[in-house]
């Protein structure tokens, strides 16, 4: 299981921006730092997972105003 969230401080792209002061034409290290947090990175490491009778039952605390992304991959 790959495990993504969208939040006030993961993944966050909007967030930078006010953070570097909302620059209506941002500098070249500025957009660079805008992309970096826009890009998805893992919330927590890989974990594996037992699949029983083709379920596969998650819990994780989900704070407000957030998304998590769950990418289930089998393993080879």
């Amino acid at each position: 299981m790959v495990h993504y969230r969208i939040d006030d401080r993961h993944n966050n792209a909007h967030n930078c921006w006010l953070e570097v002061g909302s620059p209506a034409k941002p500098c070249p290290v500025q957009m660079d730092e805008l992309r970096a947090a826009a890009e998805l990175a893992l919330l927590e490491p890989v974990r594996f997972h037992d699949v029983k009778e083709g379920r596969l039952e998650l819990e994780f605390p989900l704070p407000r105003y957030a998304v998590s992304l769950i990418e289930v991959r089998p393993w080879p």
